[in-house]
């Protein structure tokens, strides 16, 4: 872990005003996510979070879904080209069966096969509020 991640982690668990966090193109992957993640679970502010173009995997993703089972002021997620997977998929739908304030997920241009697909719309199914976009 890296100074700036632990800032990050200590400043968004203390966050009271910042409603939106635009992180694109940082370089951030699994190990950084999961500081982001753990400091989403007690942080009842931010509304939007973008991570796009980062190096986001299957352990972001777990991290990020496991923080959504907590956090109920996140509204919209944007994942867009990382490399989330199947396995991080399944996470996140899991997550999406217990989180209703989620409403956007943008999981374009990641590394989904059929079973993260068929995942990810079954949560959809599962929880009619939620956009998920999956367009590369």
């Amino acid at each position: 872990m890296c100074i700036r991640d632990r800032y990050i982690g200590e400043s968004l668990r203390e966050n009271k005003v910042l409603v939106v966090l635009n992180l694109n193109s940082n370089k951030i992957g699994d190990e950084d996510t999961k500081i982001i993640s753990n400091s989403l679970k007690s942080n009842r502010v931010l509304s939007l979070i973008h991570l796009e173009s980062n190096k986001i995997g299957d352990e972001g993703a777990k991290g990020l879904g496991e923080a959504l089972k907590f956090n109920n002021t996140l509204t919209r997620l944007h994942l867009y080209s990382n490399y989330v997977g199947d396995e991080g998929a399944m996470f996140l739908s899991e997550a999406l069966e217990v989180n209703t304030t989620l409403k956007e997920l943008d999981l374009g241009d990641n590394e989904l096969e059929d079973e993260g697909w068929e995942a990810l719309k079954q949560a959809a199914k599962e929880n009619p509020k939620i956009n998920i976009s999956l367009y590369t």
